[in-house]
């Protein structure tokens, strides 16, 4: 895809990159899905888990579509996935700012 996208449309694809790293890292497939049988939900961690290993043309369209550098997400995908504590702490950060309608880097008055 190319050219300029609406707001929504980005966010939109945010949201796919965001739920990949959510997923990769564990991170709230139980709680969303609690009626999820084990095997399924390690299923979906570990296809997140090689769409960010791999870094394909897909995961790097979808991280410009998103408007995201493809090397920095894998970057931090790889700690998100090796549990790193920081990663997984600004991911959750970034997923509530995400909640929050607030736009990635954006100020807000508690910042």
């Amino acid at each position: 895809m190319t050219g300029i996208y609406s707001d929504d449309v980005l966010r939109l694809w945010r949201a796919v990159v965001l739920q990949a790293l959510l997923d990769a890292g564990n991170m709230g497939i139980a709680s969303m899905f609690p009626n999820y049988q084990p095997w399924k939900i390690k299923q979906i961690r570990d296809e997140a888990r090689d769409w960010i290993r791999a870094a394909d043309k897909d995961f790097t369209e979808v991280c410009e579509n998103a408007n995201l550098d493809p090397r920095i997400i894998r970057q931090f995908g790889m700690k998100v996935i090796r549990g790193d504590s920081t990663a997984k702490h600004n991911l959750l950060k970034w997923k509530y700012e995400f909640r929050q309608n607030k736009r990635i880097g954006e100020k807000t008055d508690d910042s």
